[in-house]
Protein backbone atom coordinates (compact mmCIF):
# COMPACT_ATOMS: atom_id res chain seq x y z
CA UNK A 1 0.00 0.00 0.00
CA UNK A 2 1.25 3.46 -0.92
CA UNK A 3 -1.91 5.52 -0.76
CA UNK A 4 -3.82 7.62 1.69
CA UNK A 5 -4.43 6.72 5.35
CA UNK A 6 -7.12 8.56 7.28
CA UNK A 7 -6.57 9.25 10.99
CA UNK A 8 -9.69 9.65 13.13
CA UNK A 9 -9.17 11.23 16.58
CA UNK A 10 -10.91 10.48 19.85
CA UNK A 11 -11.90 12.75 22.73
CA UNK A 12 -9.78 15.48 24.21
CA UNK A 13 -9.38 18.03 21.42
CA UNK A 14 -12.84 19.57 21.26
CA UNK A 15 -12.84 23.32 20.68
CA UNK A 16 -15.30 26.08 19.93
CA UNK A 17 -14.39 26.36 16.22
CA UNK A 18 -14.42 22.65 15.40
CA UNK A 19 -17.40 22.93 13.00
CA UNK A 20 -16.33 26.17 11.30
CA UNK A 21 -14.90 24.55 8.15
CA UNK A 22 -18.01 22.49 7.47
CA UNK A 23 -21.00 24.43 8.80
CA UNK A 24 -21.90 25.79 5.34
CA UNK A 25 -21.18 22.54 3.43
CA UNK A 26 -24.44 20.89 2.24
CA UNK A 27 -23.14 17.32 2.76
CA UNK A 28 -21.98 18.17 6.26
CA UNK A 29 -25.28 19.87 7.06
CA UNK A 30 -27.14 16.65 6.26
CA UNK A 31 -25.01 14.79 8.80
CA UNK A 32 -25.50 17.48 11.43
CA UNK A 33 -29.26 17.54 10.85
CA UNK A 34 -29.31 13.78 11.33
CA UNK A 35 -27.25 14.18 14.49
CA UNK A 36 -29.82 16.67 15.80
CA UNK A 37 -32.63 14.18 15.20
CA UNK A 38 -30.77 11.40 17.02
CA UNK A 39 -29.33 13.36 19.95
CA UNK A 40 -32.01 16.01 20.29
CA UNK A 41 -29.27 18.64 20.13
CA UNK A 42 -27.98 21.08 17.54
CA UNK A 43 -24.41 20.02 18.34
CA UNK A 44 -22.54 23.06 16.90
CA UNK A 45 -24.92 25.39 18.72
CA UNK A 46 -24.78 23.36 21.93
CA UNK A 47 -20.98 23.49 21.79
CA UNK A 48 -21.17 27.27 21.93
CA UNK A 49 -23.76 27.29 24.70
CA UNK A 50 -22.00 24.90 27.08
CA UNK A 51 -18.99 25.90 29.18
CA UNK A 52 -15.76 24.30 27.98
CA UNK A 53 -15.63 22.03 31.02
CA UNK A 54 -18.87 20.37 29.85
CA UNK A 55 -17.51 19.52 26.41
CA UNK A 56 -15.75 16.47 27.83
CA UNK A 57 -18.69 14.72 29.48
CA UNK A 58 -18.88 11.37 27.68
CA UNK A 59 -22.60 11.56 26.89
CA UNK A 60 -21.98 14.81 24.99
CA UNK A 61 -18.39 14.32 23.84
CA UNK A 62 -18.76 10.97 22.08
CA UNK A 63 -21.60 11.94 19.69
CA UNK A 64 -19.96 15.36 19.30
CA UNK A 65 -16.69 13.82 18.08
CA UNK A 66 -18.44 11.38 15.76
CA UNK A 67 -20.63 14.13 14.30
CA UNK A 68 -17.59 16.33 13.65
CA UNK A 69 -15.68 13.51 11.95
CA UNK A 70 -18.59 12.40 9.77
CA UNK A 71 -19.62 15.92 8.81
CA UNK A 72 -16.04 16.68 7.74
CA UNK A 73 -15.71 13.37 5.93
CA UNK A 74 -18.95 13.76 3.96
CA UNK A 75 -17.97 17.30 2.96
CA UNK A 76 -14.48 16.22 1.89
CA UNK A 77 -14.69 12.66 0.59
CA UNK A 78 -15.51 13.47 -3.05
CA UNK A 79 -12.39 15.68 -3.20
CA UNK A 80 -10.04 12.93 -1.99
CA UNK A 81 -8.66 9.83 -3.68
CA UNK A 82 -9.86 6.53 -2.28
CA UNK A 83 -8.14 5.77 1.02
CA UNK A 84 -6.11 2.59 1.53
CA UNK A 85 -6.54 2.45 5.30
CA UNK A 86 -8.45 4.06 8.18
CA UNK A 87 -7.14 4.33 11.75
CA UNK A 88 -9.36 5.48 14.61
CA UNK A 89 -8.39 6.28 18.20
CA UNK A 90 -10.83 5.41 21.02
CA UNK A 91 -14.30 6.71 20.10
CA UNK A 92 -12.66 7.77 16.83
CA UNK A 93 -12.45 4.09 16.00
CA UNK A 94 -16.25 3.96 16.02
CA UNK A 95 -16.40 6.99 13.72
CA UNK A 96 -13.79 5.29 11.51
CA UNK A 97 -16.29 2.55 10.69
CA UNK A 98 -18.59 5.25 9.35
CA UNK A 99 -15.74 6.68 7.26
CA UNK A 100 -14.93 3.17 5.98
CA UNK A 101 -18.53 2.54 4.92
CA UNK A 102 -19.34 -0.17 7.45
CA UNK A 103 -21.93 1.96 9.30
CA UNK A 104 -24.14 4.78 8.09
CA UNK A 105 -23.92 8.14 9.90
CA UNK A 106 -27.14 7.63 11.82
CA UNK A 107 -25.95 4.29 13.14
CA UNK A 108 -22.59 5.75 14.22
CA UNK A 109 -24.26 8.60 16.08
CA UNK A 110 -26.74 6.32 17.81
CA UNK A 111 -23.94 3.93 18.77
CA UNK A 112 -21.87 6.83 20.12
CA UNK A 113 -24.71 7.64 22.50
CA UNK A 114 -25.10 4.01 23.50
CA UNK A 115 -21.34 3.64 23.96
CA UNK A 116 -21.20 6.59 26.34
CA UNK A 117 -24.21 5.37 28.29
CA UNK A 118 -22.86 1.84 28.64
CA UNK A 119 -19.44 3.08 29.71
CA UNK A 120 -20.94 5.35 32.35
CA UNK A 121 -23.11 2.54 33.67
CA UNK A 122 -20.19 0.10 33.80
CA UNK A 123 -17.92 2.50 35.69
CA UNK A 124 -19.96 4.41 38.25
CA UNK A 125 -16.95 5.38 40.38
CA UNK A 126 -15.13 8.65 39.67
CA UNK A 127 -12.36 7.74 37.25
CA UNK A 128 -10.22 9.13 34.48
CA UNK A 129 -7.03 8.99 32.45
CA UNK A 130 -3.46 10.08 33.17
CA UNK A 131 -0.91 10.76 30.43
CA UNK A 132 2.68 9.89 31.39
CA UNK A 133 5.59 10.96 29.17
CA UNK A 134 9.24 10.14 29.64
CA UNK A 135 9.03 6.73 31.33
CA UNK A 136 9.35 3.29 29.73
CA UNK A 137 6.18 1.28 29.39
CA UNK A 138 7.45 -1.49 31.67
CA UNK A 139 8.05 0.97 34.49
CA UNK A 140 4.63 2.56 34.05
CA UNK A 141 3.03 -0.88 34.17
CA UNK A 142 4.88 -1.57 37.42
CA UNK A 143 3.74 1.74 38.92
CA UNK A 144 0.18 1.06 37.80
CA UNK A 145 0.22 -2.32 39.53
CA UNK A 146 1.52 -0.74 42.73
CA UNK A 147 -1.17 1.96 42.81
CA UNK A 148 -4.27 0.22 41.46
CA UNK A 149 -4.30 1.69 37.95
CA UNK A 150 -3.99 0.11 34.48
CA UNK A 151 -2.59 0.94 31.08
CA UNK A 152 -5.19 2.57 28.85
CA UNK A 153 -3.14 3.41 25.74
CA UNK A 154 0.40 2.92 24.47
CA UNK A 155 1.07 5.88 22.17
CA UNK A 156 4.86 5.72 21.98
CA UNK A 157 7.96 4.17 23.58
CA UNK A 158 7.75 6.70 26.43
CA UNK A 159 4.22 7.98 25.94
CA UNK A 160 1.66 6.00 27.89
CA UNK A 161 -1.83 6.69 29.19
CA UNK A 162 -3.05 5.05 32.39
CA UNK A 163 -6.62 4.71 33.60
CA UNK A 164 -8.23 4.13 36.96
CA UNK A 165 -10.12 5.70 39.82
CA UNK A 166 -9.19 9.29 40.65
CA UNK A 167 -7.51 8.32 43.97
CA UNK A 168 -5.43 5.68 42.15
CA UNK A 169 -4.42 8.17 39.47
CA UNK A 170 -3.42 10.76 42.05
CA UNK A 171 -1.11 8.23 43.66
CA UNK A 172 0.22 7.19 40.25
CA UNK A 173 0.84 10.80 39.26
CA UNK A 174 2.99 11.38 42.34
CA UNK A 175 4.86 8.10 41.81
CA UNK A 176 5.52 8.86 38.13
CA UNK A 177 6.95 12.25 39.01
CA UNK A 178 9.23 10.70 41.62
CA UNK A 179 10.36 8.18 38.98
CA UNK A 180 11.46 11.00 36.68
CA UNK A 181 8.57 11.40 34.22
CA UNK A 182 8.99 14.43 31.98
CA UNK A 183 5.28 15.19 31.99
CA UNK A 184 2.30 13.82 33.90
CA UNK A 185 -1.18 15.19 33.19
CA UNK A 186 -4.76 14.25 33.99
CA UNK A 187 -6.69 14.20 30.73
CA UNK A 188 -10.09 15.76 30.19
CA UNK A 189 -11.67 12.34 29.52
CA UNK A 190 -13.59 11.62 32.71
CA UNK A 191 -13.80 7.86 32.65
CA UNK A 192 -11.18 5.09 32.74
CA UNK A 193 -11.56 4.18 29.09
CA UNK A 194 -9.87 1.01 27.82
CA UNK A 195 -9.45 -0.55 31.26
CA UNK A 196 -11.05 -3.50 33.05
CA UNK A 197 -13.37 -1.10 34.90
CA UNK A 198 -15.47 -1.12 31.74
CA UNK A 199 -15.54 -4.89 31.20
CA UNK A 200 -19.26 -5.23 31.84
CA UNK A 201 -19.99 -2.87 28.92
CA UNK A 202 -18.28 -5.10 26.35
CA UNK A 203 -21.02 -7.70 25.67
CA UNK A 204 -23.72 -5.02 25.75
CA UNK A 205 -21.91 -2.87 23.21
CA UNK A 206 -21.24 -5.90 21.01
CA UNK A 207 -24.99 -6.54 20.93
CA UNK A 208 -25.64 -2.90 20.05
CA UNK A 209 -23.11 -3.06 17.22
CA UNK A 210 -24.65 -6.24 15.86
CA UNK A 211 -28.13 -4.72 15.98
CA UNK A 212 -26.91 -1.61 14.12
CA UNK A 213 -26.50 -3.54 10.88
CA UNK A 214 -22.76 -3.17 10.39
CA UNK A 215 -21.53 -4.41 7.00
CA UNK A 216 -18.05 -5.25 5.75
CA UNK A 217 -16.01 -2.03 5.41
CA UNK A 218 -15.15 -0.85 1.91
CA UNK A 219 -11.72 0.26 3.17
CA UNK A 220 -9.61 -1.79 5.62
CA UNK A 221 -9.18 -0.58 9.18
CA UNK A 222 -6.74 -1.48 11.94
CA UNK A 223 -8.14 -2.67 15.26
CA UNK A 224 -7.08 -0.30 18.01
CA UNK A 225 -6.31 -3.03 20.53
CA UNK A 226 -3.81 -5.02 18.43
CA UNK A 227 -3.41 -3.37 14.99
CA UNK A 228 -4.91 -6.40 13.22
CA UNK A 229 -6.41 -5.66 9.80
CA UNK A 230 -10.22 -5.52 9.81
CA UNK A 231 -11.94 -6.37 6.53
CA UNK A 232 -15.11 -8.04 7.79
CA UNK A 233 -17.84 -6.70 10.03
CA UNK A 234 -17.66 -9.50 12.60
CA UNK A 235 -14.02 -8.60 13.25
CA UNK A 236 -15.10 -4.97 13.52
CA UNK A 237 -17.72 -5.78 16.14
CA UNK A 238 -15.12 -7.67 18.17
CA UNK A 239 -12.55 -4.87 17.83
CA UNK A 240 -14.90 -2.06 18.81
CA UNK A 241 -16.43 -3.86 21.77
CA UNK A 242 -13.26 -5.30 23.30
CA UNK A 243 -11.56 -1.90 22.99
CA UNK A 244 -13.76 -0.67 25.82
CA UNK A 245 -11.78 -2.68 28.37
CA UNK A 246 -8.39 -3.26 26.68
CA UNK A 247 -5.56 -0.76 26.23
CA UNK A 248 -5.13 0.85 22.84
CA UNK A 249 -2.03 -0.22 20.94
CA UNK A 250 -1.72 3.05 19.03
CA UNK A 251 2.07 2.83 18.74
CA UNK A 252 1.63 -0.56 17.05
CA UNK A 253 -1.08 0.82 14.77
CA UNK A 254 1.25 3.57 13.55
CA UNK A 255 4.07 1.09 13.08
CA UNK A 256 1.86 -1.34 11.16
CA UNK A 257 0.57 1.36 8.84
CA UNK A 258 4.04 2.71 8.07
CA UNK A 259 5.60 -0.74 7.64
CA UNK A 260 2.86 -1.61 5.15
CA UNK A 261 4.09 1.25 2.96
CA UNK A 262 1.68 4.01 3.89
CA UNK A 263 3.29 7.44 3.55
CA UNK A 264 0.47 10.00 3.31
CA UNK A 265 -1.81 10.57 6.32
CA UNK A 266 -4.67 13.02 6.85
CA UNK A 267 -6.33 13.53 10.24
CA UNK A 268 -10.07 14.18 9.98
CA UNK A 269 -11.76 15.58 13.07
CA UNK A 270 -11.08 18.12 15.79
CA UNK A 271 -7.49 18.86 16.72
CA UNK A 272 -4.09 17.66 15.55
CA UNK A 273 -3.08 15.18 18.25
CA UNK A 274 -2.76 12.09 16.06
CA UNK A 275 -0.97 13.84 13.20
CA UNK A 276 1.54 15.42 15.58
CA UNK A 277 2.22 12.08 17.26
CA UNK A 278 2.72 10.31 13.94
CA UNK A 279 4.97 13.08 12.61
CA UNK A 280 7.12 12.94 15.72
CA UNK A 281 7.43 9.15 15.49
CA UNK A 282 7.82 8.82 11.71
CA UNK A 283 9.20 12.13 10.42
CA UNK A 284 9.56 10.89 6.82
CA UNK A 285 5.83 10.49 6.40
CA UNK A 286 3.61 13.21 4.97
CA UNK A 287 1.06 13.89 7.67
CA UNK A 288 -1.30 16.78 8.27
CA UNK A 289 -4.65 17.45 9.91
CA UNK A 290 -7.58 19.04 8.12
CA UNK A 291 -7.32 21.79 10.74
CA UNK A 292 -3.86 22.72 9.40
CA UNK A 293 -5.53 24.15 6.29
CA UNK A 294 -7.71 27.20 5.67
CA UNK A 295 -10.27 25.12 3.76
CA UNK A 296 -11.28 21.58 2.91
CA UNK A 297 -10.19 22.19 -0.68
CA UNK A 298 -6.68 23.11 0.49
CA UNK A 299 -6.48 19.89 2.51
CA UNK A 300 -7.53 17.83 -0.51
CA UNK A 301 -5.02 19.61 -2.76
CA UNK A 302 -2.23 18.77 -0.30
CA UNK A 303 -3.19 15.08 -0.30
CA UNK A 304 -3.09 14.92 -4.09
CA UNK A 305 0.30 16.64 -4.24
CA UNK A 306 1.81 14.34 -1.63
CA UNK A 307 0.51 11.17 -3.24
CA UNK A 308 2.04 12.24 -6.53
CA UNK A 309 5.43 12.65 -4.84
CA UNK A 310 5.57 9.08 -3.51
CA UNK A 311 8.07 7.16 -5.61
CA UNK A 312 7.87 3.53 -6.67
CA UNK A 313 10.39 2.60 -4.00
CA UNK A 314 8.30 4.18 -1.28
CA UNK A 315 10.69 7.07 -0.66
CA UNK A 316 8.93 10.32 -0.10
CA UNK A 317 9.83 13.96 -0.25
CA UNK A 318 7.39 15.38 2.23
CA UNK A 319 6.35 18.97 2.79
CA UNK A 320 6.77 18.25 6.50
CA UNK A 321 10.49 18.67 5.91
CA UNK A 322 10.17 21.82 3.80
CA UNK A 323 7.45 24.00 5.27
CA UNK A 324 6.76 25.10 8.85
CA UNK A 325 3.45 23.92 10.22
CA UNK A 326 1.10 26.62 11.44
CA UNK A 327 -0.91 25.95 14.57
Amino acid sequence: MKGLTLLIPGQGNQHAAMFDRVKHEPAARLVLDQAAEITGLDLPLELQRRPAAAWFESSFAQPLICASVLATWHALRDELPRADLVLGYSVGELAAYGVAGALDPGAVLDLAQQRARLMNKACEVESGLLAILGLDQALVEQLCAEHGAELSAINGPQHVVAGGTIPALEQLRAAARRAGAKRVRLLDVRIASHTSLLASAVPRFARALRAAGMVDPSVPLLAGVDASVVRQHEAGIAALSTALCRPLAWRLCMQTACQSGQRVFLEIGPGRALSRLLRDTYPRTAVRAVEDFPSLRAAADWVHRELESVTEGGEHRTENQLLPLKY
